[in-house]
């Protein structure tokens, strides 16, 4: 009777930090393998668990604590998560949301680290807003970018945005006294959506010929609220300006802000070569 030997492969267990090549970085490990947040200036990611954020410096395999917060509670049971993280505020790095441990109220805490590295807001991401959605309505992981953050990375690409209210304006109308003088300033929406709340927020003249002189606008007080516009709809306003320190015809290049829905929509309409 041949017996055979069976020969018992043993495998080798590594543990520790992996780059991307496979190669050993260090053989101790961070702290948590939780959620991550771009939190100080370096393009690293820090690391967020519980009530914490938290760097590891690979180099050494240390871990420093860079936010706690011993009023603050963390969801889902050992699992550990925060109400949200992700870039709230509009700087690339982001914020956590954490609840207080009596359940009254939410903080939001976020980096007091300047930082010099410069690129769109997060949001802008299609991929990156999708993320924060799924953090509370699906499975909760951090939110990632379509595009690579970290040494190394090339210039984000430019979000391509478009907003379905696009605001312009003219002047339609001049008419009384050189010190009284009322010019009618009309705003359109030739967008697809309404431009909600829509406002203008001021008017400036730069003169641009003639005997030097100093306009004033003496009314309204800006900003001037033009209600909701239609799509395809607009809306006027009387804008009185003093000419009294005007002679001549001088000319003037006039430059009026527009915006709607709480700023989200902006556009500056410029008309040169204005007289009074």
């Amino acid at each position: 009777m041949v017996r055979q030997a069976r020969r018992r492969r043993r495998r080798k267990i590594l543990v520790g930090l992996f780059n991307l090549a496979g190669n050993l970085l260090t053989s101790s490990q961070p702290s948590s393998t939780n959620f991550a947040a771009w939190w100080d200036a370096d393009l690293l990611r820090e690391l967020e668990d519980g009530t914490s954020v938290t760097k590891y410096n690979f180099s050494n395999g240390t871990t420093s604590t860079l936010l706690s917060c011993s009023s603050c509670a963390s969801n889902n049971g050992t699992k550990s998560d925060p109400v949200l993280l992700g870039d709230i505020f509009g700087d690339w790095r982001e914020e956590v949301v954490w609840r207080t441990s009596d359940n009254l109220h939410l903080r939001i805490y976020t980096t007091t680290t300047p930082a010099t590295n410069r690129m769109y807001t997060m949001l802008q991401d299609p991929e990156y807003r999708l993320a924060l959605v799924w953090q509370n309505v699906a499975y909760n992981q951090p939110p990632w970018p379509s595009f690579y953050i970290g040494p190394g990375m090339t210039a984000p690409p430019q979000p391509s945005l478009s907003y379905p209210v696009n605001l312009s304006g003219s002047i339609t109308g001049k008419s009384g006294s050189q010190g009284a003088r009322v010019w009618t300033i009309q705003v359109n929406n030739t967008g697809t959506a309404p431009a909600n709340t829509a406002q203008i927020q001021g008017l400036s003249l730069v003169q641009t010929s003639g005997t030097a002189c100093t306009p004033t606008v003496t009314i309204p007080t800006f900003p001037v609220n033009l209600g909701n516009i239609a799509a395809g709809g607009l809306a006027s306003s009387n804008i009185t300006i003093n000419f009294n320190s005007c002679s001549g015809s001088p000319q003037f290049t006039v430059n009026v802000p527009l915006s709607a829905m709480g700023d989200a929509a902006m556009a500056l309409f410029t008309a040169t070569g204005q007289t009074q």
